[in-house]
């Protein structure tokens, strides 16, 4: 039906389309039949900091909690797993039947065998479209608009409590709500027990301890876990994407610039201080000393007593 493969060109044009503006809407009749497929990674919102660590590769972000899809349609074909797919790739989803009475978008026509023919005029088709797409922008531009308002709140990383500076920290990645309620409990005993240490205060400090660094390092794990598989996974499928992750990590600032080094070097070479002569001060630190009973001519009878100490071999 195409020449090309219409979702990879469109897979490329949202990534192009993404790097000057985060508001992306997709419009049109692929053809495709989804059923009530996955638009997005399943079990993403376990550990959601992953994806955004690799975002800047993916341009990924973790869904929390998305609506559930309707689709009338129960059948899947070709096309509809590679619209799928694009989603899960480019973080698109799919909105039809996912807004109030979803259900609503039934079918608008459903048969075996679909032939129609568009009569148009060439003198008037290219004004007719223009029209018609200006038409249509300005009508979705007033609905959608709302929903695509941005706003931000102010507020300080940092506040005064009673006359104390205190910062804002940031949990763990793999914190979760249960995680922060045994840490909440686990900080309460230790309060409770600096107040009054007395034994009970410490069984109670003992057991909250245990229970919330045991399941905080399960979370731990499973963390590590998933992050390492991604790697794996990105390593076998695209190898520059996956160095291209580790180069954040360099620190951008250790170039010295070249008139550094020129500075240094002309300050080096137009210093007073005086050349050492290394042959001069190792000559200088070996000592004159002698021995009497060394500095002496070894005699022929020295040396054939020596000799004859020698065990012959067999």
């Amino acid at each position: 039906m195409y020449e090309c493969d219409i979702f990879y060109e469109l897979i490329n044009c949202v990534e192009r389309y993404s790097t000057e503006s985060s508001k992306l809407f997709l419009l049109g009749d692929m053809n495709a039949r989804t059923a009530i497929g996955n638009d997005f990674i399943k079990h993403d919102s376990l550990y959601g900091s992953i994806f955004d660590d690799f975002n800047h590769i993916f341009n990924y972000m973790s869904d929390n909690n998305p609506p559930v899809r309707r689709n009338p349609d129960q059948g899947t074909n070709e096309y509809g797993a590679k619209l799928l797919n694009l989603c899960r790739n480019t973080g698109l989803r799919i909105v039809n039947g996912r807004h109030k009475d979803g259900m609503a978008n039934d079918f608008i026509f459903l048969c075996g065998l679909l032939s129609q023919i568009v009569f148009c005029d060439a003198q008037k088709s290219q004004d007719g479209i223009d029209n018609y797409i200006e038409t249509f922008t300005t009508q979705l531009t007033d609905i959608v608009a709302p929903f695509f308002r941005s706003t931000s709140n102010k507020s300080n990383d940092s506040q005064r409590t009673c006359g104390k500076f205190v910062c804002k920290t940031t949990d763990k990645p793999w914190f979760n709500c249960e995680c922060r309620r045994l840490r909440h409990v686990y900080l309460s005993a230790l309060n409770m027990f600096n107040k009054n240490k007395i034994a009970e205060n410490h069984q109670r400090l003992i057991s909250t301890k245990r229970q919330y660094k045991v399941f905080e390092n399960k979370l731990k794990r499973q963390y590590k876990h998933q992050e390492g598989d991604m790697l794996e996974h990105l390593r076998k499928s695209d190898p520059k994407k996956f160095y291209r992750m580790f180069q954040k990590k360099r620190a951008n600032n250790t170039e010295v610039p070249l008139s550094s080094c020129f500075e240094h070097f002309k300050e080096l070479s137009s210093s007073n201080t005086p050349i050492v002569n290394d042959t001069q001060r190792i000559q200088d630190t070996i000592s004159d000393a002698t021995y009497e009973e060394l500095d002496r001519v070894i005699t022929q009878e020295e040396i054939l007593k020596c000799i004859s100490k020698l065990k012959r071999g067999n």
